[in-house]
């Protein structure tokens, strides 16, 4: 429902825009969340869709961009741009189930383009066995963030953790 903004900021202090993940928002949108909500509430939003499903990160800047602009206005307010990518299963290519080699390469393309210093950037990722130190090195190196998910194809928070907080070799 359109009240369930100012119901969420008075109960949390962020909340994940799951919208975003359908379509880019309009500016008026945008206002709508900064102006209903009070000045110390944060939103993470997801990065389109078309971005990471459908495009696989390929070709997709102009999008990027467009969704960057829109977001833009909300400033101190916006913390990280989640990018959700999708669970590979073994009988669809068991090669990238188990390794994620092509999802890193594109993965590895794509983060230096965005812009950093702007915004904050965190990837999720559904396949547990790419989580290890070639994707917590590629994350590390481009400042990214990788979203701890308690999925049933991941592994333990714990076990992330530890990995994520061992000094990186790069």
């Amino acid at each position: 429902a359109p009240d369930y903004i100012e119901h969420y900021a008075k109960v949390f202090g962020s909340v994940e825009i799951d919208s975003t993940w359908y379509r880019i928002p309009t500016a008026k949108a945008v206002e709508g969340w900064l102006r209903r909500t009070p000045e110390h509430f944060r939103f993470a939003a997801k990065i389109p869709r078309i971005i990471s499903h459908e495009k696989g990160m390929v070709d997709c800047l102009g999008e990027m961009e467009e969704f960057l602009a829109t977001m833009e206005p909300m400033e101190a307010r916006l913390g990280p741009l989640v990018m959700q990518f999708p669970y590979v299963a073994r009988g669809q290519d068991a090669l990238e189930n188990e390794h994620g080699a092509d999802f890193m390469a594109r993965l590895e393309k794509f983060l230096p383009q965005l812009p950093t210093r702007e915004f904050k950037f965190a990837i999720e990722v559904r396949n547990g066995r790419w989580v290890g130190e070639e994707l917590l090195d590629i994350l590390r190196y481009h400042n990214a963030a990788l979203v701890l998910n308690s999925y049933y194809t991941m592994p333990a928070l714990g076990e992330v953790c530890l990995l994520y907080t061992s000094p990186s070799p790069r």
